[in-house]
């Protein structure tokens, strides 16, 4: 059985210790953390990754893909706690000036910028997050059952030109 952070791909490319791989996007894929914050991209069945290949999986080999449990968090964290966390010291410290400047709805003001600007960097480190290379090849399914996207000439070229591109 698998896991929340896993999926089940077929490698269609290997590049040394790296291999390009075609999921399933499925309902656990959308229950996952870095698919939650954005970090995957849009894509349905049949999304394109480039992912760590530790265990020597070889073209056409069923894989199960695993996300690595610390960017799993690491996207919880920067999605979700630390824009409210923005928006809780942004209310503090507006009251605080508040009171201080005697300028009024400064908390709600500070507030709200705290949390647009939270939302900002927020997305450039889901970003970066997007470009490392957090997933990786942590099982090979002897049973070829599991998934099967077709093994036609073109349609492999065609994908591997589409990974290149990304």
């Amino acid at each position: 059985m698998l896991r929340q952070t896993e999926g089940t791909a077929r490698v269609i490319d290997i590049h040394g210790d790296t291999a390009t791989v075609v999921i399933n996007r499925s309902r656990r894929c959308s229950e996952c953390g870095k698919a939650q914050a954005g970090i995957c991209g849009q894509g349905g069945a049949g999304m394109v990754l480039r992912v760590r290949n530790t265990i020597g999986a070889a073209k056409g080999d069923t894989v199960v893909v695993s996300l690595d449990r610390r960017t799993h968090y690491k996207a919880y964290l920067v999605a979700f706690v630390i824009p409210v966390m923005a928006l809780f010291v942004g209310t503090y410290a507006g009251s605080l000036l508040s009171g201080i400047f005697r300028i009024g709805s400064l908390d709600v003001i500070l507030g709200i910028l705290f949390l647009a600007l939270s939302l900002v960097i927020s997305m450039m480190i889901i970003r970066s997050l997007d470009r490392s290379n957090d997933m990786y090849i942590s099982r090979i399914l002897h049973d070829h059952g599991d998934y099967d996207i077709g093994s036609s000439v073109e349609g492999e070229e065609y994908l591997r030109a589409f990974a290149h591109n990304k």
